[in-house]
């Protein structure tokens, strides 16, 4: 199967996750020139792989491969974060399959799940499948997981942000701020970064008021004051923003 020809199959695909899943696998394995899975490798690469997850409920993985990867599918209009939660309640039954994958027909998303290393997303949208790169990445997954094992430990990158979090303060100290309502309000920033990794804080909230005020300090110094404050209170906030969404906070 040419990239063009899996292209075409898939592009806009709205069959839910059942209908799916083991059709866009195998046409994947066939884009890369690799076996599917089959009942003499069910030992070690298979659909539905049946497990115990984490809080001794049952489930199964949509595809795994013994000490590669494990796949869970979903249609394309679910949410693959809550896909990739699901996968990591599986992993430990699942001998830990230093990839997690997550996919939708138009989107796959490869996170790394090595011990003692950070997480990396690899995202391959169905349009760029055929590019060289995402190829190659494809065909990691099956043969060469390791090289996806991220390059920097857990330890560089806790030393790069403490690094950053210091030179902001003394930028801040500089400017005239007292040191405890600086050391304040970067717990407050610290707690919102940590609150996103946990979903109190919804849809990286925090990153993209982040993103969207960082040219306008006076608004930027307001929804961080009203961001804090509901989040102390357990409030909801309503902000107007161009969908009219509502936010809902968890105190702090």
């Amino acid at each position: 199967m040419t990239p063009q020809q899996f292209i075409a199959k898939w592009q806009g695909s709205m069959l839910t996750e059942r209908q799916s899943y083991q059709a866009h696998f195998a046409d994947l394995c066939a884009l890369i020139d690799v076996p599917a899975p089959a009942p003499a490798t069910a030992d070690t690469y298979c659909f539905e792989r049946g497990v115990t997850k984490t809080g001794s409920k049952h489930g199964w993985a949509d595809v795994w491969k013994k000490g590669c990867f494990a796949f869970e599918y979903k249609a394309p209009d679910r949410n693959l974060d809550a896909a990739l939660k699901q996968l990591m309640t599986y992993a430990l039954a699942l001998d830990n399959p230093p990839l997690l994958v997550v996919c939708d027909t138009q989107i796959i998303q490869i996170h790394t799940h090595f011990t003692n290393a950070p997480s990396e997303v690899h995202t391959i949208a169905l349009q760029d499948i055929g590019e060289p790169t995402n190829l190659d990445k494809l065909h990691w997954l099956f043969t060469a997981p390791d090289k996806f094992h991220p390059q920097r430990t857990i330890a560089q990158i806790t030393e790069e942000a403490a690094g950053k979090f210091a030179a902001l303060a003394q930028a801040l100290n500089s400017r005239g701020h007292a040191p405890q309502a600086v050391a304040h309000f970067l717990n407050q920033c610290l707690f919102c970064l940590f609150a996103e990794d946990a979903d109190l804080l919804p849809e990286k909230l925090f990153e993209r008021l982040l993103d969207k005020s960082q040219t306008d300090p006076a608004k930027l110094s307001a929804r961080l004051e009203e961001l804090f404050n509901a989040m102390r209170k357990g409030a909801t906030l309503r902000w107007k923003t161009s969908t009219g969404s509502t936010v809902a906070c968890s105190s702090m």
